[in-house]
């Protein structure tokens, strides 16, 4: 295996042909478009490292040092000098330790398990204090490099994915919101006919999108933030919540247990939560007015988790039917936010929904016109792929600890 190069800097071009060499050249060279166009996703994500500086043989520099502020700093190690050099500038707080990394991936949109596993091609330190333009600047350069790397191969760049950390929200509003679907676009023929879709997208049809597992952790954190969260002038709290899933059968402990926000990236809790919501049932007409009101916009509440679920979750569904689900879940988050704005949601969450939504709708259409015999799996969207791998990083390194720089890349 030939390792990856990590980037000492902010990654720079060299680096980044180096690195998609190593995770592409074996499936192009295997003639990976021979059936149609397969589209690719970037998947943008951080990573914890250990805050240390370590030496790579590979390229003879210093690693673990911010991309943001180590640019006047020579890292190359000639000598003791640059490390004494470097470590004055971290005593005197010019330059930090990196305690998060970037790292940057790519996937293809297939049912192949060799093409769709995440190949990371970019890892850079960070002491996140970068700004959106600097974060943006990375990913011009970032989107450049894959695009003239994979040119003429048969894949073909549909969209870069974020988990909704807010420099990516900003660049991506920036890149991939700057203009409209050209109506020469063959694409256009296929979006134009769906009524209020926004066509609204970068150059050659980019997009960005969202994590959905994150969007759902969004979903149930708004609901059990402290303040509440308001419907059509119905307000809901956590123990108006618990009250509805009691009266539905759920026993208290169970209940209680779905309602604590103490961890906010608990998947399990996220699902069972969600899903409980989208089974409470239909108000009964005996009810009083206010207890058949809040009934009611649970319901509603719970017919918007329900579709989410499904459209991601349940493995019977055809694609027209998920493409429905994801239907329901946009005109249900316009309806909503239209109605209560922030008492509903946070303006970010609704705008990562409907990202998320619109990216979907997009690359379906991307697809069929690229390879109308390809499998579509909206599974495969957002960035899991890259969570699978950190996932592979934490068990090498072991449970207790984090990876350095260095370590994170080999």
């Amino acid at each position: 295996m030939t390792p990856l190069q990590a980037s000492p800097y902010s990654p720079a071009i060299t680096e980044l042909e180096n690195n998609l060499s190593v995770v592409l050249d074996q499936l192009l060279s295997g003639g990976i478009g021979s059936g149609g166009t397969i589209g690719i996703g970037i998947a943008i994500d951080k990573i914890k490292i250990k805050e240390r500086l370590r030496w790579d043989p590979a390229l003879d520099m210093i690693l673990g040092v911010c991309r943001e502020h180590v640019g006047k700093y020579v890292l190359d190690f000639h000598s003791i000098a640059q490390a004494e050099a470097l470590y004055d500038a971290l005593q005197s707080g010019e330059v930090h330790l990196a305690s998060e990394a970037t790292v940057i991936a790519l996937y293809c949109l297939s049912s192949h398990p060799k093409l769709y596993a995440a190949r990371p091609f970019v890892t850079s330190g960070t002491c996140k204090t970068e700004d959106a333009i600097a974060h943006e600047k990375l990913l011009h350069l970032v989107l450049g490099a894959v695009k003239n790397k994979v040119k003429g191969s048969g894949l073909r760049v549909y969209f870069m994915s974020s988990d909704g950390e807010s420099r990516c929200h900003q660049s991506f509003i920036s890149m991939f919101l700057r203009g409209y679907l050209s109506s020469s676009d063959p694409l256009y023929k296929l979006l134009n006919r769906l009524l209020l879709f926004n066509l609204a997208c970068g150059d050659d049809g980019m997009t960005p999108d969202f994590d959905w597992k994150h969007v759902l952790k969004q979903f149930r954190n708004v609901l059990l933030r402290l303040l509440r969260i308001t419907l059509n002038n119905v307000t809901i709290t956590i123990p108006i919540l618990q009250q509805h899933l009691e009266r539905d059968g759920m026993s208290s402990l169970i209940s209680h247990s779905l309602l604590v926000p103490n961890d906010q990236q608990d998947v399990t809790l996220m699902l069972r939560l969600l899903n409980s919501i989208g089974n409470l049932s239909f108000p009964d007409n005996s009810f009083s007015p206010s207890l058949r009101a809040t009934c009611l916009m649970l319901w509603l509440l719970g017919h918007l988790y329900h579709a989410l679920l499904e459209a991601y979750l349940d493995i019977e569904l055809r694609l027209k039917e998920r493409l429905m689900r994801l239907s329901i879940v946009s005109h249900l988050v316009l309806a909503l936010y239209s109605s209560d704005r922030g008492d509903f949601a946070p303006v970010q969450l609704y705008f990562d929904v409907q990202s998320m939504v619109k990216n979907i709708y997009f690359s379906v259409g991307k697809t069929k016109l690229d390879n109308p015999n390809a499998d579509f799996h909206v599974i495969l969207m957002g960035t899991d792929g890259l969570e699978k791998v950190f996932g592979m990083i934490r068990t090498m390194v072991g449970s207790d600890t984090n990876p350095d720089q260095l370590q994170l890349t080999n």
